[in-house]
């Protein structure tokens, strides 16, 4: 029997609550997610993770921290953690994660993401163990990476935008022994692309819808 993609909810899945937050985490699960998607910055001046995506899909900073919400999440929930940092700060926002990482999540499945290849770079060099997953949604990138750029950081997990899914790049990240997933895919389109192309995972906004269209193909 073919196994179903694994699925992650994107920032806790579109739903009433505020993306990013731990009631929208904490809803998602009650659902039936099994693993979650979450973006963190760096509050440079208290040194301390907070979860937001950008400017305008921010949460209060003092009341959406990183251990916070990682408080209300049960144990053996998979953590997909995107690290959002700019190039030339990677170095020391990298070390401020490991602390946080020693200190909140290192007893979690971690799965820890970025677009940033520099940062993903500099973490490999220091945390060899930890599971990485490349973020790729620019052509560029995804050229440098194919020509040769995965071998700096390995990442475990190759995760293409919808934008660049194609068979050729499944073909690639297989080739080269990483799981393959796709982000952000939000349509039975997309889910039956996945299908069909054999990929381990995909991130979505909608898990629950994502399941029970898997399910009603695969049984």
């Amino acid at each position: 029997m073919k196994l179903l993609p694994y699925i992650v909810a994107h920032r806790g899945g579109k739903s009433s609550h505020k993306e990013n937050t731990l009631p929208a985490f904490q809803q998602c699960l009650r659902e039936g997610a099994k693993a979650i998607e979450m973006d963190i910055r760096l509050d440079h001046i208290r040194k301390r993770f907070y979860l937001e995506h950008d400017f305008f899909h921010s949460p209060k900073r003092n009341f959406n921290l990183l251990a916070t919400v990682i408080a209300g999440i049960p144990k053996d929930v998979h953590i997909f953690v995107e690290l959002k940092t700019l190039s030339w700060f990677r170095s020391y926002f990298v070390r401020q994660f490991i602390k946080a990482y020693k200190d909140i999540l290192h007893d979690r499945p971690i799965t820890v993401m970025s677009f940033n290849p520099l940062a993903l770079s500099h973490l490999r060099r220091l945390m060899p163990k930890i599971e990485i997953g490349y973020l790729c949604g620019n052509p560029l990138w995804l050229w440098l990476f194919k020509a040769g750029f995965y071998k700096v950081f390995r990442p475990e997990i190759f995760l293409l935008h919808k934008r660049l899914f194609r068979l050729g790049n499944v073909k690639f990240g297989r080739a080269h022994g990483m799981k393959v997933f796709g982000f952000v895919f939000n349509n039975e389109s997309f889910w039956q692309k996945g299908l069909d192309y054999g990929i381990d995972g995909m991130v979505t906004d909608y898990p629950v819808e994502m399941g029970k269209f898997l399910k009603a193909k695969l049984g």
